[in-house]
């Protein structure tokens, strides 16, 4: 088990500033914004199967799917083609 742990820290540590920095590029979701997602998603799971049922359950469930994806990945397609995002990181460069 602490092999494991270890060979995961090794991994973590050897990714460079500009690897980061192009994974990070993809996210276009702040924490509120993601966080919000996720709990919208389950609670559309919740109601779709839980509470309604039928045909209207089932889709309510598979539309609550749309949100909670893109809460757990942090990355909206409709907010990458009107050019928006809820995280502003800092654009300035900061030193290691």
């Amino acid at each position: 088990m602490s092999f494991v742990l270890e060979v995961n820290r090794s991994f973590v540590g050897s990714v460079s500033r500009e690897q980061k920095e192009i994974v990070m590029g993809f996210v276009n979701e702040a924490g509120w914004d993601r966080i919000a997602r996720v709990v919208a998603g389950v609670v559309l799971l919740a109601v779709g199967f839980g509470v309604v049922g039928g045909t209207a359950g089932t889709v309510l469930g598979v539309v609550a799917l749309v949100p909670l994806v893109t809460g757990l990945v942090g990355y909206c397609p409709i907010y990458s083609v009107l050019h928006v995002r809820t995280n502003h990181r800092d654009e300035t460069p900061t030193a290691t």
